[in-house]
């Protein structure tokens, strides 16, 4: 009779532990390899997602922007986020006075563990690297944001930035532009 309680609980004990599927620590945060370019006055998405689903609504998530490095050491302020967000609450105390009311997450997605982030109305002073963490999971992702107005110049020829994410312009409807020109 000891014999079978302790193999069942063995047994129990080892299926508890066998996952079908990924666990927590296999999915890993994506953000994107590509700069992110956008004129300044629209609105952005900067990616950032699990590469598995997973539920984000109880979790910790933190944008913050990265210093440059030319940049002179800051002393360390607690309003060092670009969107703070903890088990459901958007934590503006935290946040960085300026993305306060121009930065949400799209809350639908993040039972599929997407936690982009929409910047809106971008000004130059947005230009930069910012990153995404998962705190708790130690992960962090990266996503470039490039921030230049459309030019064209009939002596130097165009030049401008197209917003890749949003798709405003293609390729084409760039050439089309620049020959009627």
């Amino acid at each position: 009779m000891r014999v079978t309680f302790y193999i069942s609980f063995w047994i129990s004990l080892m299926l508890s532990s066998v996952s079908c599927g990924p666990t927590e620590g296999e999915s890993r945060l994506i953000g994107s390899d590509d700069p992110i370019m956008v004129a300044p006055g629209t609105d952005v998405i900067l990616p950032c997602r699990l590469e598995f689903e997973m539920d984000l609504v109880n979790k910790t998530i933190e944008w913050s922007k990265v210093a440059e490095k030319t940049e002179p050491a800051k002393q360390k302020s607690l309003k060092t986020y670009v969107f703070l967000y903890r088990r459901g609450i958007q934590i503006t105390a935290m946040m960085m006075q300026s993305y306060i009311q121009r930065t949400s997450m799209f809350y639908d997605r993040l039972r599929r563990g997407d936690m982009s982030l929409k910047i809106m109305n971008v000004t130059f002073e947005d230009n930069g690297i910012y990153e995404c963490s998962l705190p708790r999971r130690q992960q962090r992702a990266k996503v470039q944001l490039v921030v230049s107005e459309f030019q064209f110049s009939s002596v130097g020829g165009p030049s401008l930035w197209i917003n890749q994410f949003c798709g405003l312009v293609n390729n084409t409807e760039v050439l089309n532009m620049i020959k009627e020109k």
